[in-house]
């Protein structure tokens, strides 16, 4: 059993930072969510985009982060989980907003997943 505890904080990007979660640009002037916190003794800190931790959020919600044969290591894997096992719209533009780093074909983002997060 691990103890883990963890804190959000949400800044304004001064210069370009990556998404830990999905690894999009995010660009000066944007605001990001720094999750900071100690797993197991262990202390660590992601830069995550408004997206990543409104899907972050909802799979957990889904209770995909831990799965019958262990724990899923990172974002991507626990949205795959989640449309395997239920496929679903919902479930469906998560998983492509994700995997398109949550920017559409002409090069505007995406909105951020909140509907889709809170259902």
């Amino acid at each position: 059993m691990s103890d883990a505890s963890f804190a959000d904080v949400v800044r304004v990007a001064r210069k370009t930072h990556w998404c830990t979660g999905c690894g999009r640009r995010i660009s000066g002037g944007e605001s990001y969510t720094i999750r900071s916190g100690v797993c197991d003794g262990e202390i660590w800190s992601a830069r995550w985009c408004h997206h990543c931790v409104a899907a972050n959020d909802w799979a957990i919600r889904e209770g995909c982060w831990e799965l019958p044969g262990g724990i899923v290591e990172n974002l991507a894997q626990a949205l795959q989980c989640i449309w395997e096992e239920c496929p679903s719209l919902c479930a469906g533009r998560m998983l492509i907003g994700f995997r398109r780093q949550w920017t559409r074909r002409d090069g505007t983002l995406m909105a951020i997943p909140a509907k889709i997060a809170s259902r």
